[in-house]
């Protein structure tokens, strides 16, 4: 698995899929901030973590480019043949795409955060940058969630342009679905993109919080496990 792991890290590590995704979302972030879209910081901060879709569907790309690439390049092939498990491939892809996916959930907003302190500035820089930070370390455990239901689609669909685009349309569901039918459907407010916004907007949690938090684990589990299952099965 470690070995596993650290090929499919370096591989990810030298192209260029993650760095680009990570600029084009500051340079999107940059445009809002200097052409006055978010009126002072604290919105800002509030709402940089808080824009769910622009973050899943972040994800949704790099899964759909990065782990889809192994299949055409014949990597997996070449891991089967090197005598690397199937167990040991599934899980050094996933823990490399979420490793990637954390490098997106910090850095994206940090930047971010450093381009908007040129255009409010203000003498709370670093009391800020501390309520960005406690912002998306509350969160990222949700995003991981989703992320993982990204991975396990990527995996089974196995087409880059499929997988993309089926990630890219269930982030627009998962934003905007909950939102839409929140005062109908108040269980809703248990939903990851929904406690996303809400710990953006205020850091206070109860058990509520850690409850989901076990749920979300014991799911990525359970999705992991059908994957791997799944994956055994497949013929290269």
């Amino acid at each position: 698995m470690i070995r596993a792991f650290k090929i499919e890290l370096q591989a990810q590590m030298n192209t260029w899929i993650l760095p680009a995704i990570i600029l084009v979302l500051v340079l999107f972030s940059s445009i809002s901030i200097f052409t006055g879209v978010y009126p002072n910081q604290e919105i800002f901060i509030a709402s940089i973590c808080g824009d769910t879709m622009v973050l899943l569907m972040a994800g949704a790309m790099y899964v759909g480019i990065s782990t889809i690439s192994d299949y055409s390049n014949g990597f997996i092939k070449h891991y089967l043949v090197s005598g690397v498990k199937r167990v040991d491939i599934i899980i050094g892809k996933y823990l490399s795409f979420i490793l990637g996916c954390i490098l997106i959930l910090f850095l994206y907003p940090i930047l971010s955060y450093l381009l908007s302190y040129f255009s409010f500035g203000g003498d709370q820089f670093f009391s800020y940058l501390l309520q960005l930070l406690s912002n998306i370390f509350m969160i990222a455990p949700f995003y991981i969630m989703m992320y993982t239901l990204f991975f396990a689609l990527a995996i089974l669909i196995r087409k880059e342009a499929i997988v993309v685009g089926v990630n890219i349309a269930l982030s627009v569901a998962l934003a905007i679905f909950p939102q839409r039918f929140l005062a109908d459907l108040e269980i809703l407010k248990y939903t990851p993109t929904i406690q996303i916004q809400m710990l953006c907007q205020n850091l206070d949690f109860d058990t509520t919080y850690l409850v989901l938090l076990l749920l979300g684990t014991l799911f990525c589990i359970f999705i992991l496990y059908i994957v791997i299952q799944l994956f055994k099965r497949i013929e290269f």
